[in-house]
């Protein structure tokens, strides 16, 4: 077992904490690995010394009473309009009852059309709000939505993995797989204004916030979209992997808290991710792109004809990028910034506070460059021109077009034809 997969089984068996005092646990575990790593031991043998994540969670747990078993409290906070929070559940209770009475005497199928309702699937606890022309099936897994009235699909996932590609259907198409005690914990579809969202143990409010879904269970779910569709697509995800495969969209906006994101020839206008603890693959077209890591390795690769990388933020990890774009601002607090540039870039800027910065650069790009290193070396395989500015080192290449910044406190700076 892999140290994340370790934490992501741990991650799930806690979930019924708060989400502080879940990422203190796991950030513990994940150090008390590390540590022994560093003595030597290989990743497995690590996780092999620690206890089952059952014994742990269960220990853990104990501990936290309190948070463990929280409950619906039998008496809500009342505000203003007193019990009216009875009315409106009753209220919408008795909707349900009607339209289910209702779809019965017509004899209609919970597969087809639904029209402007919240509709609880038969004998599951898919519940759905949908324009016409939509469509679900009666055990709430498989779903369809038309995508010419569907510009925008957002999934909140509590804890599983995320999967979505692009295929030849004509329709979006959602299917969830995993826990499918969909009475206890639904997945919430709607539609508002032509967007879509997909909600699953998303701590559906009833009521002035009172939380009624605990204790989640893993589940899957797989999105297909037309390859026509140019929508935008965010993605949050507590604990779990996001993968994304193909597309040609407006936005693609990740979070994830708790797993990798990976992203595989995606062009898109804009590109945002924020990964808390996990790895970040990327290889895609942009015009924009952010990435922004806690503690995890970012993989980027940049296609041709890419634009700018806005910020590539990395809090203890590694980076590496390589590719084709115009611009980037990296920074990386702890590990080293590997780059490979191809192309003409206008401006680059990587700080690093402790680990080395390797920048490849193409052979005929000119340059004018200003590195700076504390404690370290400085080496520039190129034939250069250099200049003294105060404490910084300037060097000059060609007609000095593409202007780089390089800032290493605690580390040594490489500068390498490619």
């Amino acid at each position: 077992m892999t140290k994340q997969q370790f934490l992501s089984q741990l991650a799930g068996n806690l979930i019924s904490l708060d989400n502080t005092e879940r990422e203190r646990i796991l950030s513990y575990y994940a150090q008390m690995i590390d540590e022994r790593m560093e003595d030597g031991m290989t990743e497995e043998a690590a996780v092999q010394t620690m206890e089952s994540v059952e014994s742990i969670a269960a220990e853990i747990l104990a501990e936290h009473p309190a948070k463990s078993q929280q409950a619906v409290p039998a008496q809500p906070v009342q505000k203003k309009g007193g019990k009216g929070w009875i009315v409106a559940v009753c209220v919408i209770v008795g909707m349900l009852i009607l339209g289910i009475v209702a779809l019965a005497i017509a004899g209609l199928s919970l597969v087809g059309c639904v029209t402007n309702q919240v509709l609880q699937t038969q004998g599951h606890g898919v519940q759905v709000e949908l324009a016409p022309q939509y469509s679900v099936d009666a055990a709430g897994s498989n779903a369809m939505f038309d995508p010419v009235q569907t510009d925008a699909l957002q999934v909140n996932w509590e804890i599983g993995n995320v999967y979505i590609t692009v295929s030849d259907v004509e329709e979006i198409t959602l299917h969830e797989e995993g826990s499918l005690d969909l009475d206890k914990y639904p997945m919430v579809l709607r539609t508002d204004n032509g967007g879509l969202t997909v909600n699953y143990a998303q701590r559906t409010v009833f009521d002035r916030g009172i939380s009624l879904i605990k204790n989640v269970d893993s589940k899957d779910l797989y999105v297909e979209l037309p390859a026509d569709w140019m929508g935008a697509v965010t993605v949050n995800v507590d604990v779990g992997t996001v993968t994304m495969e193909g597309g040609v969209l407006a936005r693609v906006d990740i979070d994830a808290a708790l797993g990798e994101v990976l992203l595989y020839n995606v062009d898109a206008k804009a590109i945002r991710i924020d990964a808390d603890m996990g790895n970040v693959e990327v290889d895609a077209r942009f015009d924009s792109l952010e990435a922004y890591l806690a503690a995890g390795n970012l993989e980027l690769i940049a296609q041709q004809g890419s634009g700018r990388i806005e910020h590539a933020d990395c809090d203890a990890g590694e980076i590496r990028i390589e590719g084709d774009f115009t611009y980037a601002d990296v920074d990386n607090d702890m590990g080293n910034v590997d780059v490979v540039v191809q192309g003409k870039p206008q401006a680059i800027d990587i700080g690093c506070d402790m680990g080395d910065i390797d920048l490849t650069l193409p052979e005929a790009l000119g340059f004018m460059m200003e590195a700076e290193t504390d404690m370290g070396n400085t080496n520039i395989h190129f034939p250069v021109e250099q200049q003294y500015y105060d404490d910084d080192r300037v060097f000059t290449v060609g007609d000095g077009g593409c202007k780089i910044e390089l800032s290493c406190d605690m580390g040594s700076i490489d500068v390498q034809q490619g």
